[in-house]
């Protein structure tokens, strides 16, 4: 074997290795996102009516970046219990949940808008959310009016 074929042998080796890991990772990740995607619709579904029905397309379970051994343990030994909203008009909301058993329903036990907490009250946090983002987007408005006359104002 000459050395220019020692090279290009060790390189396919070495492709061929990184293919194989990378190709296990790929179905590694594929059966991850598949089990969680099985466990957010139980979620969706076992959160039921705690959430108001407009709001639950925007419901995000927050810090899913778990272990295979840690969603293996749902439901029986954990449930994801953190959860915001994004929704359009709204600033964004968070809230968490409880439940009495693997297979009972989801409760809220607090809501927050910013760092305002509403315990379970939709209401007062959906008003909350909505007031919220009306400031940011009229804040937003006159930085941008303050940037676009300090351009037109400068000397050249």
């Amino acid at each position: 074997m000459t050395l220019d074929e020692l090279i290009a042998d060790s390189r396919r080796t070495r492709d061929d290795s990184r293919a194989r890991i990378e190709a296990r990772r790929a179905e590694e990740r594929a059966t991850l996102d598949a089990r969680i995607a099985e466990i957010m619709r139980d979620v969706e579904t076992r959160l039921g009516d705690a959430v108001p029905d407009p709001l639950r397309p925007f419901v995000i379970c927050v810090g899913l970046q778990v272990s295979d051994e840690v969603l293996r343990m749902y439901p029986d030994q954990w449930t994801p219990c953190d959860f915001r909203i994004e929704a359009p008009s709204l600033a964004t909301i968070r809230f968490t949940t409880t439940t009495d058993g693997p297979s009972d329903p989801l409760r809220v036990t607090l809501i927050q808008v910013d760092r305002t907490g509403f315990g379970a009250d939709w209401a007062e946090a959906i008003a909350a959310a909505a007031d919220l983002h009306e400031e940011q987007q009229s804040a937003e408005i006159e930085i941008r009016a303050g940037i676009s006359s300090a351009s037109v104002d400068m000397p050249e």
